[in-house]
């Protein structure tokens, strides 16, 4: 008898236990029972000023791409949204000191949160990604983008260029309420880069309000700086083509006397094709802006330093030789045919010639640069 009590006892009580609720099931019941995730809690008629804050956080930026010839950036970012929505507010010491909760994202009414300024954008979240809710109502976030965004670029310093570039968030106002978007810088912003380009400086953020139709609408821009890494330009085009150029100058100056026609021609000619292999890859990666960009503007100067070189050598060249004609038929001889026919006089003028050639070639690099250099 006493132990089929016990045992009765017993299965009472398993019973008992198993038929109480969960305080997270009686939690997420009593929250979601007759919420409506398509109305904004804060369209109330009653009260048409109330006054919503909008924090979000970029915590997390990774340059994937930069399309100079679309002027288009390619970013992948990690936004952190926060808002309170006050429907969503419960004691903890009713549901066994519970104080937060994680739910799926669709569950809730969210702020509408657009991107600006943006060519494309992707939503690159879980396919079911969770929000997390404290008791206070408080709503927090996290949304992954690949955001495509319009940037304006400038090359005049190329490839020692730094862009200046802007991801952009905004926010329209909600029904019955005004709307402030409020930046909240993370403990540790991860801001990544890409093989050709690097951040500069720190992300500053600025803060656009606008009214229109009786809309509020926030606007919060992230200015970020990029710099180019152009080593690979230094290496690979700026390098080889004054390399070129002084090759092409020594061979034009210090010639035979008697090939300076020929050597004249075919040394300007193989370096203006050779160099026009370096326009070719600049047409081919830059947009055709009004401007040529820096690095175009150098190797333009260099070809035409080569050409002028070329000229200069053939006209000293023919000066000379009708000097020593005349010499030869009148017999008499002034300055500067005793400078045109003296050999010593010639080479001097030649090996001048070249030095103002090769310091033409220096001041076109330091010139070109140095304004970013600095």
């Amino acid at each position: 008898m006493g132990k089929s009590f016990s045992i009765y006892v017993l299965l009472f009580f398993a019973i008992s236990v198993r038929s109480q609720p969960n305080p997270l099931d009686l939690l997420v019941s009593r929250l979601f029972k007759d919420y409506n995730n398509f109305a904004s809690p804060y369209a109330n008629r009653r009260n048409s000023t109330s006054h919503v804050e909008v924090l979000i956080s970029l915590s997390h930026a990774v340059i994937d791409n930069v399309n100079e010839r679309d002027w288009t950036i390619g970013v992948l970012t990690l936004l952190t949204i926060r808002w309170v929505d006050p429907r969503l507010q419960w004691d903890p010491s009713l549901f066994d000191e519970i104080a937060e909760i994680s739910v799926k994202e669709s569950a809730l009414w969210k702020p509408e949160i657009f991107l600006c300024k943006s060519a494309e954008s992707t939503n690159v979240s879980p396919d079911f990604p969770s929000a997390m809710i404290r008791y206070t109502g408080e709503v927090s976030l996290d949304v992954f983008h690949k955001i495509t965004y319009s940037c304006q670029m400038v090359f005049d310093d190329f490839p020692f260029d730094v862009q200046q570039c802007q991801i952009c968030y905004g926010l329209s106002g909600i029904s019955g309420a005004t709307v402030d978007l409020i930046d909240v810088p993370p403990a540790r912003r991860d801001i990544v880069a890409n093989s050709e380009w690097f951040f500069v400086g720190n992300i500053s953020v600025e803060k656009r309000i606008a009214e229109l139709n009786g809309v509020h609408k926030d606007r919060l821009n992230y200015n970020i700086s990029l710099s180019r890494r152009s080593f690979f330009w230094v290496a690979l085009i700026i390098v080889p083509t004054c390399l070129i150029c002084i090759v092409a100058l020594v061979g034009i100056f210090f010639a035979g006397e008697g090939k300076v026609i020929d050597n004249a021609v075919a040394i300007g000619l193989t370096t203006m094709t050779s160099l026009m292999l370096v326009v070719t890859i600049l047409a081919d990666s830059l947009a055709k802006a009004d401007n040529l960009p820096g690095l175009g503007w150098f190797v333009l100067y260099d070809i035409g330093i080569v050409c002028v070189a070329a000229i200069v050598a053939l006209v000293l060249d023919h000066s000379r030789s009708l000097a020593i004609s005349s010499v030869k038929k009148k017999r008499q001889m002034n300055t500067w045919t005793t400078l045109l026919v003296s050999k010593r006089a010639y080479r001097a003028v030649r090996v001048i010639l070249f030095i103002i050639c090769i310091v033409g070639l220096a001041l076109n690099v330091v010139l070109r640069w140095s304004a970013n250099s600095t």
